[in-house]
């Protein structure tokens, strides 16, 4: 492609949003805003204008305009045309050769920016487990955000109110409670013993879980944030075109301005990354045992997932599943124990042959779990 677009693929409290609003800035895109979010569902012209990051405490930088305001031409008598609320959380994880029924959705915001004369940025938040079904059927620049997994769900944890779980707290819990059965995550839901969501739509299946969770443990809540965090990432970096390591942007000039020489010569666009500073939360009192809750939630999820695809195809993924252990690994240790990497190199993905890795506890030790 001449002009290709730009898919940034992240999560909740990543600081994908400071990414997005730099492709914003730049006049020749048309960046949308988290594109899966359920406020699109029944959003109104007056809804999207009254959406800005000074209406609650959103901790983002300041907006040139409301978060949804490109959706605008779009929006009809029910939301955005072609949304569909189980875009949200139901159909979060599809493998990368699944019917992507976002597809007809997605082929709108395309087409709209074209005629526009810009090219389309996508902000993601919800995406990183279908990060490989989308980019099967749209081509461009698909870029995948991590940030420190504690710091991330950290965050999350900051919104609560009082006793009761915060919305980003409930959003991986969510994602479990709806994946099939017969998936991996489906099995872990039922390991965490998460309970199934009444009601269609995503708004009773959000109130059945808040309802469900009125106080929320900490150690379940960090189980299922690191359960949703490994089984995004292990598939999602099989398919990235550029990783962009968050906690490293935060805080190096250099790779900071290797982010962006790395866009410049991929996409042709140029985003200024130079006042990026996400904040950190203090970990010397926390409430839980992070490594041990790594290890615990992570030999269960290489489980499941070496059952569900065989050991051929877990052999697969290793190498991506490898990188974000690493990155678990390196949780709450601080900058100094961070070293600074080359955004231009692609993640290296070790493949390993079903002979020569010695079945499940062999892919097992070859990742440091036993």
């Amino acid at each position: 492609m001449s002009r290709p677009n730009v898919y940034l693929h992240g999560g909740w409290r990543c600081g994908s949003t400071y990414v997005w609003n730099r492709f914003r800035a730049l006049r020749e895109t048309l960046s949308y805003y988290e594109p899966f979010s359920e406020q699109l569902a029944s959003c109104t012209t007056e809804s999207i204008l009254k959406n800005t990051e000074q209406t609650w405490d959103s901790r983002h930088p300041a907006l040139s305009a409301p978060y949804f305001s490109e959706y605008l031409p779009l929006v009809g008598t029910s939301g955005v045309c072609f949304y569909d609320d189980r875009f949200a959380t139901q159909r979060y994880f599809s493998a990368a050769h699944q019917k992507l029924f976002e597809e007809d959705y997605l082929g709108l915001l395309l087409e709209f920016a074209r005629n526009e004369n810009k090219r389309a940025v996508f902000g993601f938040s919800r995406s990183l487990g279908r990060v490989g079904a989308i980019k099967r059927v749209f081509d461009g620049c698909h870029v995948v955000l991590v940030r420190d997994p504690l710091q991330q769900w950290l965050s999350s944890r900051s919104y609560r109110e009082q006793t009761q779980p915060s919305y980003f707290e409930l959003q991986p819990l969510m994602i479990l409670a709806l994946a099939r059965p017969e998936s991996p995550a489906g099995a872990i839901a039922r390991w965490l013993r998460l309970p199934k969501l009444s009601g269609d739509s995503y708004r009773h299946q959000y109130r059945s879980l808040r309802r469900h969770f009125r106080t929320l443990d900490d150690e379940l809540s960090y189980r299922a944030f690191i359960a949703v965090y490994l089984l995004s990432y292990m598939h999602a970096l099989l398919h990235a075109d550029l990783v962009i390591d968050m906690d490293l942007l935060s805080r190096s000039p250099s790779y900071r301005q290797s982010i962006s020489s790395a866009f410049e010569e991929r996409v042709d666009l140029a985003p200024d990354f130079s006042d990026c500073s996400l904040p950190l939360h203090a970990t010397d009192a926390l409430p839980i045992d992070v490594d041990r809750i790594h290890d615990e939630v992570a030999e269960r999820v290489l489980n499941q997932e070496i059952g569900y695809r065989g050991e051929l195809a877990s052999a697969s993924i290793a190498g991506s599943f490898s990188v974000v252990m690493n990155k678990l690994r390196a949780a709450h240790r601080g900058p100094a124990n961070a070293k600074e990497h080359s955004a231009l190199q692609s993640i290296p993905l070790v493949r390993t042959s079903q002979s020569g890795s010695g079945g499940a506890g062999g892919l097992r030790r070859w990742l440091g779990l036993g």
